[in-house]
C-alpha cells in the first residue's frame, strides 16, 4: 500500500510539475527516497535546490509527531552535523493534502555511499574515523539538548557538499517535553526502532532509551561501514589485525566497547 501511495504521489508531482506553499511555488525535480511514514523529493525554487519531505496521510498522532520533528529540531541551535530544516507547510497534490517539511538538500547518504571494506586499510581508517567523528559530534549536540535520535542508520546519515556527515530524519526522536513545546506525547522507552542498528533495549525490553542507545547504534553503523555486517549476539569479527594502522585498531576497540 505504501509503495502504491509513493508511486501515486510521485506521478502526481511529476504531472503537476510544482507545488504551491506559503513561501511560493517549488518546482518538482525528482524522487530522493522514503522513510517509515514519508517520502522525500527534490524541488527547486529560484534555481536553488531543496529536499521536501511529504508525510503519508495518516493518523493524528503521526501528524503531531511530524510537526514535532520540525518544530523541536528548529528550536535547537544549528550544528554542521545536524540536518537543517527550513519550513513547515501543508500542500494539496491531486486533491489530497500533505504535511511537508522543506529542508536543505544533501548530496547523498551513507547508505548510497555504501561500505568500504574493499578499500586499502589506510583509506578505510581515514574514512571511518571521519564518519565516526562527524556522527559523534552530531549525537553530542543532540544529547546536550536531551534529544535521543533512536533511528540511527545509514539511510539517515546524509552527506553535505563539503563531504561532512549529517544526522537526519528525527521522525521518531525523543525530545524532552520539559524543554521542547510539542504536540505528541512519547516515552523514552517507546518501542520504536529500525530493527537493524538499534540496541537490544530498544527492540525487546522495557528499559528506557537514552544516550547510550544512540552510541550503540553508532557502533553498529561503523561496523557496517567497514564490514557490511550488523552485529547480533555477543561475538563480533574484528575489522583490524596486528598489521593494521593504529587508528583502525583503536576504532575497532571503540566499536567493540
Amino acid at each position: 500500500k505504501k509503495i502504491m501511495i509513493g508511486k501515486s504521489l510521485s506521478s502526481s508531482l511529476k504531472s503537476v510539475g510544482e507545488i504551491e506553499t506559503d513561501l511560493g511555488k517549488f518546482e518538482y525535480s525528482g524522487s530522493i527516497g522514503e522513510g517509515g511514514n514519508s517520502f522525500v523529493f527534490h524541488f527547486k525554487k529560484s534555481n536553488k535546490d531543496f529536499a521536501i519531505k511529504f508525510l503519508i496521510p495518516s493518523s493524528s498522532s503521526k501528524i503531531s509527531r511530524f510537526k514535532d520533528e520540525f518544530f523541536c529540531t528548529v528550536q535547537m541551535q544549528e550544528h554542521q552535523n545536524l540536518v537543517k530544516y527550513l519550513h513547515f507547510d501543508k500542500v494539496e497534490v491531486a486533491d489530497c493534502e500533505y504535511n511537508i517539511i522543506v529542508m536543505k538538500l544533501y548530496k547523498g547518504s551513507l547508505k548510497g555511499e555504501g561500505c568500504i571494506k574493499a578499500l586499502e586499510e589506510e583509506d578505510r581508517a581515514d574514512k571511518a574515523w571521519k564518519l565516526f567523528c562527524d556522527v559523534a559530534h552530531g549525537l553530542s549536540h543532540l544529547h546536550k539538548n536531551e534529544v535521543y535520535h533512536r533511528d540511527l542508520k545509514p539511510e539517515n546519515i546524509f552527506i553535505d557538499e563539503a563531504s561532512n556527515y549529517v544526522l537526519g530524519d528525527l521522525g521518531i526522536a525523543h525530545f524532552n517535553e520539559e524543554l521542547f513545546p510539542k504536540l505528541s506525547v512519547t516515552s523514552s522507552s517507546d518501542r520504536m526502532a529500525n530493527w537493524g542498528f538499534s540496541p537490544p533495549e530498544q527492540l525487546n525490553s522495557k528499559s528506557p532509551i537514552g544516550a547510550a542507545s544512540d552510541i550503540y547504534s553508532l557502533g553498529q553503523v561503523i561496523n557496517w561501514y567497514l564490514t557490511e555486517e550488523i552485529v547480533r549476539g555477543v561475538s563480533r569479527a574484528k575489522f583490524s589485525n596486528s598489521s593494521s594502522p593504529d587508528s583502525l585498531k583503536c576504532l575497532d576497540q571503540v566499536v567493540e566497547k
